[in-house]
């Protein structure tokens, strides 16, 4: 009892711990007895096992077989035998599925499903697959028909696996040959096959049968019944009586019969006499001959045709009346008499007709001849080691051979087992070609190809030329000079042609005399079997510390393309004496004059005598001083040993090197690593080789560090900052961030160290911490709800970042159950329900609520739909999916309750609809889904200025993978505002505005009301509402809005008036280029100047106004518009310039070519000028027109310029002419030019004007535009071409000219029709004269025409 006693107090804590054991018990295992995929035999029974093991969790787990989403209970179902157990002891168990005679139908996936107490689930899947024996669908029939005939017979058989079908011909399985082909359609469950014997023949009759087999379980096979073949002989023909006989006797006691005679017809045999091929000689003549036997009843002449099917396509010979063609024989020959050539070649062949058919045969004809020349080879340049190339082709029959010599030796090709070097093209597309690899120097010379047949020889040749590109053969370096002495650099190059050896240091090239401290020798050059070698040296006098590196040389020659090489770095050492016997620490050594810092690095090496010691030091320092490493961007700047007076065989070497660095640039982790890299790997060159010990530790940057085990600190140089985000469990939280900062301090001389970490805004409270360690958890589900109750309360800055971002990570998997979805709208719910000022000041700094926009927008287009529609809602928003049916047209609309369905319509009349266009149609035949989310305030778009309200829902809508080309309509109803927010308008929500931040938009969206509704027509689909704005002050323009239909309509009739404009253009240029003497005159080259820089300008001007709505296109027409605007302002200055030249009697030279190339030429500066460093600002809602500092540069500048020198130009000329009373022919030139400019002046400072305008101002603008500016052309028309008197004249006897000949020649024939009849009573004496004398009188009124004409002719022009 005291026992009992004793341990009482321990029995709560011994059934805890059992409890607690139990629950962490593993999850239970299911195993399926046989493999994933279960067979059966059709109307069998099939079983599928699985082994449970339920270690931990005992009699408490509940097993349950699903098919789809039914569930499959014990023995409740006929169609089923379900049974599951459990042994509580052993703690494992099983469970069986028995489906009953099988059918199609049960071939689907079963589901076992295993729940323990802890509510842990484990499932399996098992297929089923139905196997169905096959069975013939359709046996092959009973055929008879005569010798040569086409026979065909049908099988088809179901099953599943598909069948196979084979043939029988009398229980023996039939294979293809050419006289039978069997073709077989097989599909997933039925194989149809068609036996075909071509042409009939004895041996063929008798039983067929089609066999079908599948792979099943147990193998089985079908025979289909059997179909007869009969064929019918010549001796087959005879009388067949029938005799009808029974017991009972006529009158005369005879039997009943009736005859028949049956006839069998036998379709001739067509064989050739003449083998096929047959061979003709080019230039010759061939006789074609066939043999037709076995026809009953005989084939007639006139039934047996020729035809021939050569290159030029099919020709009946029979119908021909080409003499080429003689047939004979009772047309079974055909002579061929002409002389054959190529085009002869093809199919000749004979048809044969009789009652029985129609049979045929055909002789291949071939024509031989000489190789004929297709491609020559041509003359060759290549490079020393390139691959030559010569095509060659010559095609001849008798196909002819082909071989090629070099330097007439036949050349032996690697198909012939010649080696590599020579490559002959076999048939196809390189046929004939030689291609010679690796070529050299000396492979230079002429190759020939010869093509050779029975016939002729035929040679081909081309010469192959080799060039050497340049190669340093030899570098002259001395290891070492003393301090104030001379030394030589020499260079030798070879290549072919000659190359040019240039001297470069530090990169910048050395001339040939550079003062007194470099000059270059003359260069010497030598032939060295027909290559050239060249020498050239470098003498440095002087020699000083910085002397010792940087120099290069480089050869260059000029082949196909010009090629230079490149030597290594040269380098040597300036000894200053006396020398360095310490060793030196790792430090940096004095700054140079330019900024460059020394960084030393200390070795330790090996070699194996003093002597080897020797060597190794000029070796080093002509091999490796002066070059580059890590990324090129650091140099060895020098080199020095440290004897250590050990003469023994492994003695050991210390070495400095010497880099050149920049301070801030210095030489990290990876630069330190290839510098050993390089040391070890030029060592390993050397001989005697030596191997890198020692080691260098970094003195110019902050090293990599690892602090409080998780803030990972990367190396960065002295003076640096670096910044890393707070560590949150692996999570990337994006912009905004928390971060923990460190500086690397120090110096270059004394070396970097790190600052102690600033990790205060990584100090995270408990409950941050909390939210970090949602990523720790196993199954997205955990996750989930792990995170849901962790937001239950309001969430600072940092856990609505961490929310997002996990959020983010969780989406895709959350979609994937309907439990998931369900909890992770839940924790959309608390995010969106955060307090506005929260939400927008994390936009700002996290860019969250775009982030959060994404997430929803990427939660619609991937969950799964149970039906074709579903409904979300929450108290902040409604989440609304639906497959759209590829229809017209389509009405969605929308209400916030729960209980409201999506629906389809022609009308809407809830509080929220979208009317897709009525010509919209999707690109594919496929549903597509439509998502929309509507959210009961705008928290989440911020930005909102303090004027303004949203006076509706947002609304989200989007077409998952399709784009719109129509408006859409979105309707709204009216809801009350204050008073004072009494302008509404139509908004979307522009994430690209204000710096990515977002802002509230009309651009794209127009505004009407109908009744108490809102609706908004729209280009696109994104988030809208209604903003209303304050009546009390201005509504702020977002953007600038579609143009209203007054402003449109007015466009639309300057687009008219311009287009009259551009007609009169062009026919004022007709009229001055039309004749000669209008084109030779000075003004009216520069009016045809003026002419087309303005057609220029105003074709430009009506592809700005089309291209305004895409972005592109108004780019181009924007800067083609500033090219034509400033050509025709320069136009406008030359033509001025000229006329006060003329009226001061200044002629300049060429003055009409300078003028127009510097008015097309200057412009191409200005507006390259302008585009280049901004084309983003060629674009304009409103007109095609740059913005801001191109504007102003671009065109007011050069527009005020221009009307400056035009209006001082023009008012010098009026002077002048005003002292003459404006008399002389200038006057109507001056006043004309003047009337131009103000035209077009006025007309486009309101085109320049409009584009940044308010709609009514734009539109006053555009109406003065359309009277001034937009009929330009009618003007030039009206006061350059009419109203000059020269260009009428000129005009009016070209026209003049046209009438009198018409009116001549119409007299002509009235006058002779006339007098044909009056002289007819007239004796022949009285008729002649009397033509005579009208003849002369025609001659001289014509020569009188042409005086006139002459004398006009001869008057100048002017204009």
């Amino acid at each position: 009892m005291a026992r009992t006693l004793a341990l009482s107090p321990l029995v709560p804590l011994l059934c805890t711990f059992l409890l607690l054991s139990s629950a962490s018990g593993q999850e239970p295992t299911v195993t399926l007895l046989s493999g994933q995929t279960y067979r059966g035999l059709l109307n069998s029974n099939l079983t599928i096992n699985a082994s449970i093991d339920a270690t931990g969790n005992g009699s408490s787990l509940t097993a349950e077989w699903t098919l789809g989403h039914t569930k499959l209970s014990i023995n409740s179902n006929e169609k089923y035998t379900v049974m599951n157990e459990v042994n509580p002891s052993t703690a494992d168990g099983y469970a069986s599925l028995t489906i009953l005679e099988l059918v199609e139908a049960d071939a689907i996936d079963y589901t076992l499903t295993v729940v323990d107490s802890s509510n842990r689930e484990t499932s399996v899947t098992a297929t089923v697959e139905v196997q169905v024996p096959p069975a013939i669908l359709l046996s092959p029939t009973n055929t008879t028909d005569i010798i040569l005939s086409t026979v065909q017979l049908s099988c088809s058989s179901r099953g599943w696996p598909a069948p196979n079908i084979t043939w029988l011909k009398d229980g023996a399985e039939i294979l293809c040959s050419d006289a039978i082909s069997i073709s077989t359609f097989r599909g997933e469950r039925q194989t149809v096959s068609t036996l075909v014997i071509g042409e009939l023949k004895l041996e063929n009759a008798g039983s067929y049968q089609c066999n079908a087999s599948n792979e099943l379980i147990i193998g089985r096979s079908v025979l289909s019944d059997t179909a007869l073949i009969t064929v019918l002989l010549k001796f087959d023909e005879s009388v067949y009586t029938c005799m009808a006989v029974n017991n009972i006797s006529n009158v005369l006691d005879t039997p009943e019969t009736k005859a028949v005679f049956l006839r069998i017809q036998v379709p001739a045999n067509v064989t050739p006499i003449s083998p096929s091929p047959s061979f003709g000689v080019e230039g010759q003549s061939i006789v074609l001959t066939f043999s037709i036997t076995q026809d009953d009843p005989l084939v007639n002449t006139s039934n047996i045709r020729w035809t021939f099917r050569g290159p030029a396509g099919l020709l009946d010979i029979t119908e021909s009346s080409d003499s080429r063609y003689e047939l004979s024989s009772n047309r079974r020959s055909l002579a061929i008499s002409h002389l054959l050539t190529s085009s002869d070649e093809g199919y000749y062949t004979v048809y044969a007709t009789n009652e029985a058919g129609t049979q045929n045969a055909s002789i291949q004809l071939m024509v031989e001849g000489p190789p004929k020349v297709y491609q020559v080879p041509e003359d060759l340049n290549v490079l020393e080691n390139s691959t030559a190339f010569f095509r060659c082709l010559a095609i001849g029959d008798p196909t002819p051979d082909h071989a090629w010599y070099y330097n007439d030796q036949r050349i032996v090709s690697e198909e012939e087992g010649g080696g590599d070097k020579y490559s002959i093209g076999g048939p196809g597309i390189d046929y004939g070609s030689l291609r010679i690899r690796r070529t050299r120097f000396e492979d230079r010379g002429e190759y020939t190809c010869v093509y050779n047949n029975s016939i002729k020889t035929l040679p081909l040749s081309a010469t192959l030329g080799v060039q050497v590109i340049p190669v340093i053969v030899d570098l002259a370096v001395p290891p070492n000079g003393t301090a104030g002495s001379d030394t030589v650099l020499t260079c030798i190059s070879r290549g072919y042609p000659a190359p040019a050896i240039s001297w470069f240091i530090n990169d910048t090239m050395v001339a040939e005399q550079n003062s007194n401290k470099m000059s270059i020798n003359v260069l010497t050059m030598e032939e060295v079997g027909g290559l050239y070698n060249v020498s050239s040296s470098l003498l440095i006098n002087e020699l000083e510390l910085s002397d010792t590196n940087g120099y290069h040389c480089t050869a260059t020659n000029e082949l196909e393309s010009v090629q230079t090489v490149t030597s290594p770095q040269l380098q040597f050492t300036v000894l200053y004496p006396p020398n360095i016997t310490e060793p030196p620490v790792n430090k940096t050594i004095n700054q140079t004059d330019d900024g460059v810092f020394n960084y030393v690095a200390q070795y330790v090496m090996t070699v194996s005598s003093t002597q080897d010691y020797h060597l190794l030091v000029n070796m080093m320092n002509q091999d490796i001083v002066g070059n580059n490493i890590y990324n090129d961007t650091l140099t060895i700047f020098s080199i020095q040993l440290h004897n250590t007076n050990d003469n023994s065989s492994t003695a050991v070497i210390l070495v400095t090197v010497v880099i050149a660095t920049e301070e801030g640039s210095g030489c990290p982790l990876r630069c330190r690593e290839e510098l050993i890299e390089f040391f070890n790997l030029r060592g390993s060159s050397f001989k005697p080789s030596f191997t890198v010990t020692g080691n260098i530790t970094r003195f110019d940057g902050c090293d990599s560090e690892v602090t409080d085990s998780t803030f990972n600190w990367t190396e960065v140089n002295i003076g640096s900052t670096l910044r890393i985000d707070c560590p949150c469990g692996g999570l990337s939280l994006g912009t905004g961030s928390p971060v923990a900062i460190r500086a690397c301090t120090g110096s270059f001389t004394n070396g970097a160290s790190w600052t102690e970490p600033n990790t205060t805004q990584c100090d995270f409270t408990n409950d941050v911490l909390s939210l970090c360690n949602v990523t720790q958890l196993n199954s997205t589900f955990q996750k989930l709800t792990e995170l849901e109750s962790l937001i239950a309360s309001p969430l600072d800055s940092v856990q609505l970042l961490i929310t997002v971002s996990l959020m983010e990570t969780l989406n895709a998997e959350a979609s994937e159950s309907n439990t998931s979805l369900d909890v992770f709208l839940n924790i959309l719910e608390r995010v969106i329900s955060q307090d506005s000022d929260l939400l927008q000041s994390t936009q700002t700094t996290s860019n969250t609520s775009l982030r959060v926009l994404q997430i929803i927008d990427d939660t619609l287009a991937q969950m799964p739909l149970p039906s074709s529609s579903l409904i979300m809602t929450r108290p902040s928003f409604t989440l609304a999916v639906q497959e759209v049916p590829p229809s017209d047209g389509a009405v969605f609309s929308l209400s916030r309750n729960q209980s409201v369905s999506l629906t389809y319509s022609n009308t809407s009349t809830d509080p929220m609809s979208l009317i897709l266009p009525s010509n919209f149609t999707f690109s594919s035949s496929d549903s597509v889904r439509l998502t929309h989310v509507i959210f009961n305030s705008s928290a989440l778009f911020p930005n909102l200025p303090s004027n303004q309200r949203v006076a509706s829902l947002v609304m989200a809508t989007s077409l998952i993978g399709h784009t719109l080309s129509s408006l859409v309509n979105i309707t709204f109803e009216r809801t009350e505002v204050e008073e004072s927010f009494s302008m509404e308008a139509c908004n979307f929500f522009n994430f690209s505005l204000n710096g990515n931040q977002g802002k509230w938009s009309t651009k794209g969206c127009q505004t009407s009301f109908i009744n108490n509704k809102i609706r908004c027509t729209c280009d696109h689909l994104t988030h809208f509402a209604v903003i209303a704005t304050s009546s009390e002050a201005e509504p702020p323009t977002v953007e600038m809005a579609d143009p209203p239909s007054y402003l449109l309509a007015l466009e639309s009739l300057s687009i008219v008036a311009v287009s009259f404009s551009l007609v009169f253009f062009i026919i004022t240029l007709v009229l001055f280029l039309g004749t000669w003497k209008l084109r030779i005159k000075t003004p009216i080259q520069l009016l045809v100047n003026v002419c087309v820089s303005l057609l220029l300008l105003y074709l430009m001007y009506i592809g700005a106004l089309y291209a305004r709505t895409h972005e592109n296109a108004c780019i181009v027409f924007s800067s083609f518009l500033h090219y034509a605007f400033s050509v025709s302002l320069l136009s406008f200055v030359g033509h001025s310039i000229h006329i006060t030249l003329k009226g001061c009697c200044m002629p300049i030279k060429h003055y009409t070519l300078i003028a127009v190339i510097l008015c097309w030429v200057l412009p191409l500066f200005l507006v390259t000028f302008c585009v280049a460093p901004g084309y983003h600002l060629y674009t304009s809602q409103r007109f095609c027109i740059p913005q801001k500092v191109p504007f102003y540069v671009g065109f007011v500048v050069p527009f005020i310029v221009c009307s400056i020198v035009t209006g001082v130009s023009l008012l010098i000329t009026g002077i002048m002419l005003a002292r003459i009373s404006f008399k002389s022919v200038l006057s109507q030139e001056y006043l004309s030019s003047l009337s131009l400019f103000l035209l077009f002046t006025i007309g486009w400072i309101m085109v320049l004007s409009k584009a940044n305008a308010s709609a009514p101002v734009a539109a006053a603008l555009e109406a003065i535009f359309l009277v001034f500016g937009a009929p330009l052309g009618f003007y030039v028309f009206l006061m350059c071409a009419l109203a000059s008197g020269d260009v009428r004249t000129i005009w009016q006897k070209k026209f003049g000219k046209v009438i009198r000949k018409c009116s001549v020649k119409l007299n002509e024939s009235t006058d002779a029709s006339s007098k044909g009849k009056r002289d007819s009573s007239l004796p022949s004496s009285v008729k002649e004269p009397s033509m005579n004398k009208n003849d002369s009188s025609d001659n001289k009124e014509v020569k009188d025409r042409a005086k006139e004409d002459n004398a006009s002719n001869s008057s100048d022009i002017d204009v």
